[in-house]
């Protein structure tokens, strides 16, 4: 029969085989206490995001995100005010290295939780260091060619949904360990999920950035419908996670996320190259999203 967490136990409570064998050569089957080196290189990781960010901010590695993304716009890129979510982002997954870092025990939740995100969140996290590296140095001069926007904008949508995949891989260790701790919850389930769901809507939008380099131009690919389908997928995307995760911190972090996204594609209607069609899809999506929270919560 399965546990409460999922995990498959023999009815003499003696595990796996795998765990079973484990005890026999007088090995732990318990996460493993953290060593000082993986510590500090998620520290060091954590620093390293920030640096990364400031510096790009400061225009460091040239223009600034928000100088490119207004020079090339997308039908789903959402108003400015929207991008602060990485400000919490930022300072949710700084709680939670200091939480995750700190000296723990084998076995207890501090190290589990240690084990989840130690790889995930690295890789997370240098995907989007380099990704950051790469869209400054988007051509910015007139007609710019499609070759020379497809030399940026495929390797940022790569990097993008890389970062994205490794978000997901955090949360679904965080979900198959299964954590039942407040303070893991907000500090490291929570900023998985929002980081994760927040990922997904940019890889939209980097995918879009390349649709519109082989298109031509942003209206050109408006008429493809690809900007409705993008939308359409990060929706689904939010509902599939909420049927995963419930409204859990990764459940309600990632489709909360999204539903943010998208409603600030909507209001975005300084947008030159949106139309009225998909501010609307983007704005039902935020409903149906917000209303798959308000049912997760109440079921």
């Amino acid at each position: 029969f399965l546990s409460p967490m999922g995990s498959r136990i023999s009815k003499e409570g003696g595990g796996s085989d795998d765990e079973r064998l484990l005890r026999a050569m007088g090995q732990s089957t318990q996460a493993p206490a953290p060593s000082t080196a993986r510590r500090a290189a998620l520290i060091a990781g954590y620093g390293g995001l920030i640096a990364v960010n400031i510096a790009s901010g400061m225009g460091t590695f040239g223009p600034s995100n928000a100088q490119v993304s207004r020079a090339v716009p997308t039908a789903i890129t959402p108003a400015g005010y929207a991008f602060a979510i990485w400000g919490v982002i930022f300072l949710l997954e700084g709680g939670g290295v200091l939480y995750v870092s700190a000296p723990s025990e084998e076995g207890s939740v501090r190290a589990m939780t240690f084990n989840c995100v130690f790889e995930p969140w690295l890789a997370m996290w240098t995907c989007q260091n380099l990704w950051q590296v790469v869209f400054v140095n988007t051509p910015l001069v007139p007609n710019p060619s499609q070759v020379s926007l497809g030399k940026i904008f495929v390797p940022c949508s790569m990097l993008l949904l890389s970062a994205w995949a490794a978000g997901i891989t955090a949360c679904r260790r965080l979900e198959k360990a299964g954590i039942q701790s407040h303070a893991a919850g907000v500090l490291v389930q929570l900023p998985s999920g929002i980081n994760s769901g927040w990922l997904s809507a940019a890889s939209c939008i980097g995918l879009a950035l390349v649709g519109q380099s082989v298109a031509g131009s942003a209206e050109a690919l408006n008429a493809t419908g690809m900007p409705v389908a993008l939308a359409a997928c990060a929706t689904v995307g939010a509902l599939a996670a909420l049927r995963q995760w419930g409204a859990g911190y990764m459940g309600l972090g990632y489709s909360g996320a999204v539903a943010w996204a998208l409603r600030a594609i909507y209001v975005n209607s300084a947008n030159v190259v949106t139309t009225p069609e998909i501010r609307s899809v983007a704005l039902a999506g935020a409903c149906v999203v917000g209303g798959g929270m308000g049912v997760a919560v109440v079921m």
